[in-house]
């Protein structure tokens, strides 16, 4: 939850400017028209050049989707995938968590206040958990112990639409 709650920080704030974006013939552009933005506080941040985030003081949050890397292991005696599935209700206490600490973040922002419906001024926020590898197994493995030099990996992607229009920004 720390690492997260770091990456919202950035965030849960508007930029504090315009938004620098790649040019020229190496540019990095997506299919939907999205640039990669230069100086961002994440990894990786794309967005339209038109977008103007200005306009939105609020947003609604999707649930959080998760999706594992590759299939993870069906028992703990499969010795060679070493991805462990979450058990439903680790799955549902990881989304919840998630989901709180997203709330939490973004209600103490000064710009956006979290809603419960699309409207004129309403970002809608799809966070998503890709290429998730659990790396210990989950309790009911049989093993007192388990020895790793980390217990999972992910991918974090935000994705902000128009909460009218759909549009990508």
């Amino acid at each position: 939850p720390l690492l997260l709650a770091l990456t919202l920080t950035g965030c849960a704030q508007p930029p504090a400017g315009p938004l620098e974006f790649e040019t020229g013939e190496r540019a990095e552009v997506t299919a939907e028209g999205l640039h990669r933005v230069r100086g961002s506080r994440v990894d990786q941040a794309w967005a339209k050049p038109d977008a103007d985030f200005a306009a939105y003081d609020a947003v609604l949050l999707d649930p959080v989707e998760v999706s594992y890397k590759r299939k993870p292991r069906s028992t703990h005696y499969d010795r060679t995938n070493s991805n462990f599935a979450l058990t439903g209700e680790q799955l549902q206490d990881f989304e919840q968590q998630f989901r709180a600490v997203f709330e939490k973040e973004l209600a103490a922002s000064e710009h956006y206040r979290v809603v419960s419906e699309a409207g004129p001024s309403v970002l809608r926020l799809r966070p998503a958990i890709l290429d998730l590898v659990v790396k210990v197994p989950p309790e009911d493995a049989g093993r007192d112990r388990s020895y790793t030099t980390s217990t999972a990996r992910m991918t974090l992607l935000l994705e902000l639409r128009d909460s009218l229009s759909g549009e990508l920004l």
